[in-house]
């Protein structure tokens, strides 16, 4: 037996049907493009029809089969919909791969609670405090409040702080009502005079009050900005006088 035919055998996906939701994306497209390498028939999930119908022309020209269904992933209707069409047109489904671009609980307490729309809040620590600066800089309408506990600003030499300047001109001039707190521990940077230390230190406490200093004047009647320095904190005790802060900004009526 041929070495392609032995794999073929025994990884060979020939009568088999992959779901790939978030496949016009570029991870999951690339992941539809190897099942249909394999011999699966791919149907790509997602909401952009000319980006399936680019990954599609790709899969068929290497000799692949798929289809497009259009889907909200944040959907459980939309999600039926989709197992039902698939089942219709293709029989079977044997192959899901779940890696729609969204990373929200929000569709599941949606369906066990109620939630209200207009007050939702994202938090996160160190390097997540980071994606939770990217957030609201990107996709300010995402959340109402954003709470930035001890970001990282000066992973990737700041690379966050590349959107603050769009950002800052849609606030100047938008009406999305905001808020966000950024926390610090005081004892988190070094304060010494040790060069070698000097350079080696993050500023996590410098960095992040001179980016709440920039952003709390841009529009005060919109964008709510408050800096929160943890006396006697370090880097790992931070986090529970920060959650206790955040909880209280994200609750308490303004």
């Amino acid at each position: 037996m041929k070495p392609e035919e032995y794999l073929k055998a025994c990884f060979g996906l020939e009568g088999k049907v992959a779901v790939v939701i978030g496949g016009t994306g570029e991870l999951c497209g690339a992941m539809a493009e190897g099942l249909a390498g394999a011999g699966a028939e791919v149907v790509l999930v997602g909401r952009s029809r000319e980006k399936a119908d680019a990954r599609l022309a790709r899969i068929a020209a290497a000799g692949g089969r798929g289809w497009f269904h259009s889907a909200d992933a944040g959907s459980r209707a939309e999600l039926e919909a989709l197992r039902d069409a698939v089942l219709q047109r293709s029989g079977r489904i044997d192959i899901v791969v779940n890696g729609a671009g969204i990373n929200s609980a929000t569709p599941f307490v949606r369906s066990h609670y109620p939630v209200d729309d207009g007050r939702q809040a994202i938090f996160g620590m160190s390097n997540g405090g980071v994606a939770v600066l990217r957030l609201l800089f990107r996709h300010p309408e995402a959340f109402q409040t954003y709470i930035a506990g001890s970001p990282a600003i000066y992973h990737n030499d700041r690379a966050v702080l590349a959107d603050e300047a769009a950002f800052s001109a849609q606030i100047r001039t938008g009406n999305l009502q905001l808020k966000l707190l950024i926390t610090t521990a005081a004892n988190e940077q070094y304060r010494g005079n040790d060069p070698k230390l000097l350079a080696a230190d993050g500023r996590f406490v410098d960095n992040a009050a001179e980016l709440a200093a920039r952003l709390a004047p841009l529009n005060p009647a919109t964008f709510k900005v408050v800096y929160t320095s943890f006396a006697d904190e370090t880097h790992k005790s931070a986090s529970l006088p920060a959650l206790s802060r955040a909880l209280t900004f994200a609750l308490k009526p303004d």
